[in-house]
Formats: C-alpha cells, structure tokens, sequence
C-alpha cells in the first residue's frame, strides 16, 4: 500500500504502473471504477495528474491475512487530503480492502483495490456563480 500512496501522493507515474498487476479491478466507490493495469493507471492520471493537485493518504491499521506464499488479503484504514491550488477541496475517511498477489517477477501487486469511505467532506468552487469541474472523478 505505501508503493501505491507514495506513487499517488508524489506523481510518480512509472512507479504507480508497477504497483497493479495486468488484471487488477479496482473500486473507489460511485463511479470510480477500472479494470487492468493501463485503466487504472489512466483513470488515476487522468483524475490525479493536474500540478495543482496535492494529495495526502495516511493509511493506518493494517491487517493483513496471508493466504498462501503468493497471496494475502488486507484492510487498511485511510484518512486522505486533497487540495488544489492550496485550498481544500477534500477530506474524507474510509477502509480499504485488497488483495495482493506476489507475481513470477517476485513483486508484491495489487490484484483487487476496494475503497469504502465512511466521511467524506467536499468544497465546490464557483467563478461566477459557474461550478468549476475540478477533475474528471471529482465533478
């Protein structure tokens, strides 16, 4: 999970790629879905890339179930900021819960990514009196 955060949080974009293995699914809830890979890495940078853009994911409280020498499930609580142009534009709380799979390479990858959130708080941005699409996900 720290590769995918740190990926996320810092723009490093070769990095986040890595993190999903080719079949990987994963659910942020609503409308924020994809499918392998490539999807999940466009859909991230497509909705995460703007320079402006910060964000922050605190993961706390893993637990994680080793099923077999290549598999393990966990569940992580996540807190994560969002600002763009240094204003708020989210904080919110939630659970993850994954499932992980050590492929032939040896590297640990996200194969299933499942987002909860339990909180979300939200600040619309308005230039007269038009709401301002922010990214793609968070319109």
């Amino acid at each position: 999970m720290h590769r995918y955060w740190r990926s996320l949080d810092y723009k490093q974009w070769d990095e986040l790629r890595d993190v999903f293995c080719a079949d990987a699914e994963a659910d942020w809830g609503g409308d924020w879905k994809a499918s392998g890979r490539q999807g999940i890495f466009d859909f991230l940078h497509a909705n995460e890339s703007r320079s402006d853009l910060r964000l922050s994911h605190f993961g706390h409280n893993p637990a994680i179930t080793v099923l077999g020498r290549d598999e393990a499930t966990g569940i992580f609580k996540l807190e994560d900021w969002v600002t763009i142009g240094g204003a708020t534009v989210m904080k919110s709380f939630g659970q993850y819960r994954m499932r992980f799979v050590r492929e032939t390479d040896g590297v640990w990858r996200i194969k299933d990514l499942k987002l909860a959130y339990d909180y979300q708080e939200r600040t619309d941005f308005y230039i007269d009196g038009v709401r301002m699409k922010l990214t793609p996900a968070l319109d």
